[in-house]
């Protein structure tokens, strides 16, 4: 047999929804309770401090930004340091936390003197191929200048030393025009034979006998030719051949004067190749600093790397646990749904059981004067 109070049959009378009691004022308190958690949950404030205040210099915006990273450091600590899970709200704290400390260390190293912009970094060391070739464009332009430096120090030498050996040649073939120089040989006597080479005459051992038929000679006297010309004294000589010694010295000496010029020169391009020397050695060293400094960077950038794929590591956690509690809100938005479909059920429900026990009682209220005279 049926149960009279059986409401869950197909029997049921639909009862109008929109008459149901407290039904219209309970869906719009629960749809703005919810929209109350979804605006807490997702909206556009700053939970992290800023600083507004105007700084006139780089000392004084560094330590504000100090002071700005400390207090978001010091909230980090104190989410991190609660005990159980995390809320929606402290992960998405935490994360926001954590650009703004990005974004103020990005503004500290703006503001320091040796500040290199990270794009620079990043076009030349995205890729290691692309960083070799950029420190090699680097070192074939230091060796170009460095071979120009040399090139041009060698062009300077030879002009010199041309210039040079064009100058002493002219002034050499002047003097030498000029000082009207006679060989040796011809005008010069030579005085090392009158004076140690003495004329001996030959001798003959053989006897000579004295002629018997020979002329008496006759005494006669011999006059002086007038035609002839007066013999030179040796003295003569050996004056004029020291006077031409004399000027061949000091010619010899002015020759000596350009010989220390040449010397001077030639001290110069002594020098001008320990010059070149250094710079040889500069360019070696600054090749070695080239070479430290590329293995320097290769190593921060497989620092930077290992942190890049430290910090994508932890982003990936993130949108795992992100991913998580959507799929946990969208479960709660289904229980809630269902939810508040068993109370509109049971408002229901009860309705249909007050009306049913109102209409009870007033059967009960009409038949009660019946019953009580039938007692």
């Amino acid at each position: 047999m049926k149960n009279k109070y059986d409401i869950t049959g197909a029997s049921r009378p639909r009862w109008n929804k929109n008459k149901v009691l407290g039904k219209e004022n309970r869906a719009v308190l629960i749809k703005n309770s919810m929209l109350n958690v979804f605006r807490v949950a997702f909206r556009k404030s700053n939970p992290y401090p800023r600083f507004t205040a105007s700084v006139s210099t780089k000392a004084q915006e560094i330590e504000a930004i100090n002071k700005n990273m400390e207090l978001t450091k010091n909230k980090i600590a104190d989410i991190r340091n609660k005990n159980g899970e995390l809320s929606i709200k402290d992960t998405r704290n935490l994360h926001i936390y954590n650009k703004h400390l990005l974004k103020m260390k990005k503004m500290k190293a703006k503001r320091e003197n040796n500040f290199v912009r990270f794009e620079k970094i990043k076009r030349i060391f995205a890729k290691p191929y692309e960083a070799e070739q950029s420190i090699s464009n680097v070192l074939e332009s230091v060796n170009a200048k460095l071979n120009e430096n040399v090139n041009e120090n060698k062009d300077i030498t030879k002009q010199v030393t041309n210039e040079l050996e064009k100058s002493l040649g002219e002034q050499v073939t002047n003097e030498l025009n000029n000082a009207n120089l006679t060989p040796v040989g011809e005008d010069m006597p030579n005085i090392e034979n009158e004076a140690y080479e003495p004329i001996v005459p030959p001798i003959n051992e053989e006897k000579v006998e004295a002629p018997t038929n020979v002329p008496p000679v006759k005494e006669e006297k011999v006059e002086a030719p007038t035609n002839v010309h007066p013999v030179k004294d040796e003295k003569e000589e050996v004056q004029n051949a020291i006077a031409k010694i004399n000027q061949l010295v000091e010619k010899a000496e002015k020759v000596d004067g350009l010989e220390a010029k040449v010397n001077e020169l030639t001290n110069s391009l002594a020098e001008r190749d320990k010059l070149i020397e250094k710079l040889q050695q500069e360019k070696d060293n600054a090749i070695k600093e080239m070479q430290a400094k590329e293995n320097d960077w290769r190593i921060q950038i497989e620092s930077v790397r290992k942190q890049l794929d430290e910090i994508t590591a932890k982003f990936d956690k993130l949108d795992n646990e992100k991913k998580n509690v959507e799929q946990e809100l969208a479960n709660a938005n289904l229980r809630n749904k269902e939810l508040e479909e068993r109370n509109n059920n049971l408002i229901q429900n009860n309705h249909y059981l007050t009306e049913r026990y109102d209409k009870l009682n007033t059967f009960y209220e009409s038949v009660a004067p019946v019953l009580n005279r039938t007692k």
